[in-house]
């Protein structure tokens, strides 16, 4: 190289980060920058940390209440399967144990579900033989 050439370096600007700013909200991808939105599609107006924990536990309220209910909604059914069962109604109390089954299953309590299962077998083996004692309540809480 001579002296009368000088070197041209590109030197880009330092860019500030891209604030996504502008883009429709069914866009995967910011039209600026091209980085995907998928994380930030959950939120509007980008908001801060703070504001993401406080969303989080706002959502998560329902959600364990929704699971406390549909529990105590299983609770109910297996007891009405009970007095069912003492009562002598033995198809109905097998109805009731099943609706009851069906929900300690979805709400993955597996202790409750195993506990129903066995007076369900229970009360089925005392529907097929008239003779036989009512079925016990093992539950021990």
């Amino acid at each position: 190289m001579g002296d009368n050439q000088t070197l041209a370096v590109a030197v880009s600007p330092i860019k500030k980060p891209c604030t996504h700013a502008g883009n429709s909200p069914g866009n995967q991808f910011c039209i600026h920058c091209g980085e995907s939105l998928n994380i930030l599609s959950r939120y509007s107006n980008h908001p801060s940390r703070a504001d993401d924990l406080a969303l989080a536990r706002f959502q998560a309220k329902p959600a364990v209440t929704q699971q406390q209910q549909r529990l105590k909604q299983a609770e109910g059914f297996y007891n009405q399967g009970l007095v069912l069962c003492q009562q002598g109604n033995r198809q109905e109390s097998l109805r009731a144990l099943s609706t009851s089954l069906k929900i300690f299953l979805e709400q993955r309590e597996m202790r409750r579900y195993q506990q129903t299962l066995h007076l369900m077998q229970d009360v089925a083996h005392a529907l097929n033989d008239p003779q036989k004692a009512e079925p016990k309540d093992n539950l021990t809480r």
